[in-house]
């Protein structure tokens, strides 16, 4: 029975212990004389608590200004909770004589990012998302963006984390575009979306109108007519149709009797830099 007591007792406890486990947070005191204790050592997400101790005002400035409490009267307490590794002095703005050190032990801070999908057509978006190696909501994420042709990047977003420390940017590229996600002093790897110029293709008639959309004008570049029997697997080009001023063109294409599928292929030759070779939506005819 005894035994039985003791397991009992041990469980409780490590449960209890296994509750209360996790972040962790320690108390400075700041007394007219200085901090104490003068260097803090905390793991990632922790927090340290500075009392006011002594008998005149005080205010607690990291160096660096990552943090900063308010005038700190006699028996006040300022918190903070540290999510980045590395080492940080901090001083009294009202005594410049005493001084400290925040120590923060842990990884260095790195964040992934991803992407739904690596390639659009022109006009339309994706998704890029990622999370940061401390799982910390409120973080602040940047999203950098560096398109086809620019010698650097340059801001495009600015968000902050989720719970588990996980972020979105929905992004809609008009040309090739390389971005990639700072958090702290992290850079996550390079993500390059792909685009596609966007193709159109539309009957009027006996013709059809063709056109194609990007960043580029397209007057002087050419798309291939495409068709395919409707219950076929291979499609054929017709013709080439070189494109007006307006980056359009209208086009007759004779077919054979039957009931056939037409599309207009942009080759990467033709799409221009910064461009994937492009498709058109599939518009069915049935010529008698």
């Amino acid at each position: 029975m005894r035994r039985l007591l003791l397991s009992l007792t041990v469980g409780l406890l490590a449960l209890a212990f296994s509750s209360t486990a996790g972040a962790d947070t320690k108390t400075v005191q700041i007394t007219n004389a200085g901090f104490v204790p003068t260097t803090t050592t905390v793991a990632l997400g922790d927090t340290i608590s500075w009392h006011n101790a002594g008998t005149v005002n005080h205010q607690v400035v990291a160096d660096d200004g990552s943090f900063a409490s308010p005038v700190l009267k006699p028996g006040a307490t300022y918190t903070a909770t540290f999510s980045k590794a590395g080492t940080t002095a901090y001083h009294d703005a009202l005594h410049k004589a005493l001084k400290g050190t925040v120590v923060v032990n842990g990884p260095p801070a790195s964040l992934s990012l991803d992407a739904r999908s690596q390639a659009v057509t022109f006009g339309s978006s994706t998704v890029l998302t990622g999370s940061i190696s401390s799982n910390q909501s409120g973080q602040t994420v940047t999203l950098m963006a560096q398109e086809a042709g620019d010698s650097s990047a340059s801001q495009a977003d600015q968000t902050t984390t989720s719970a588990g420390g996980t972020f979105r940017f929905a992004v809609s590229p008009t040309i090739r575009t390389t971005y990639s996600v700072l958090w702290q002093d992290a850079k996550s790897s390079p993500m390059t979306i792909s685009v596609r110029p966007r193709l159109g293709i539309g009957l009027r008639g006996r013709f059809f109108r063709v056109r194609a959309t990007s960043d580029h004008s397209y007057a002087g570049h050419f798309v291939v007519v495409q068709r395919r029997r409707v219950n076929g697997f291979s499609w054929f080009g017709v013709k080439r149709v070189f494109l007006g001023a307006s980056s359009q063109a209208l086009v007759h294409v004779g077919l054979p009797h039957g009931r056939w599928l037409v599309r207009i292929a942009m080759p990467a030759s033709q799409a221009g830099t910064g461009y994937l070779a492009g498709l058109s939506r599939v518009v069915a005819v049935r010529h008698r």
